[in-house]
């Protein structure tokens, strides 16, 4: 999954979600948000089991795809980063240079959700990767 975006727009969906997640989890994977990037459009979810909330952004998505992400940690970031486009992409074995770096979990891993129909307790498809913010290029 790759996409690109402007911090600005990013930042306000992460800020009208983040308050659903708690700092301390129950369980681990309530402290992620969801993201799901498909045709211009990233969706992100955040939810405590009792409340579910989902934003979206503006974004120029290479592919569509899904994963989740440290809520709090993520926000951070984008907090952080300075005004501007932002190339964000999963890392896929090459090095590449970056400014930050969060640690996700695949998408599948929200199938441990108890609410969820698929629910199934995570197993080994469940590790963590790499994803990473670094400025967007001038051709994208």
């Amino acid at each position: 999954m790759k996409f690109s975006a402007e911090r600005e727009s990013l930042l306000a969906a992460l800020q009208s979600v983040i308050g659903v997640v708690e700092r301390r989890q129950t369980m681990p994977i309530l402290a992620n948000l969801l993201l799901s990037a498909d045709q211009g459009k990233l969706s992100i979810t955040a939810t405590d089991l009792e409340v579910e909330m989902v934003a979206e952004a503006e974004v120029k998505a290479d592919d569509s795809g899904d994963i989740t992400v440290p809520g709090r940690k993520l926000h951070d970031i984008f907090r952080a980063l300075p005004e501007g486009a932002w190339d964000i992409e999963r890392e896929d074995g090459d090095a590449i240079r970056h400014w930050a770096e969060v640690t996700y979990v695949p998408s599948d891993g929200a199938a441990a959700l108890p609410g969820n129909p698929d629910h199934q307790e995570a197993g080994p498809s469940v590790r963590r990767r790499r994803w990473h913010a670094r400025p967007a290029s001038p051709s994208g």
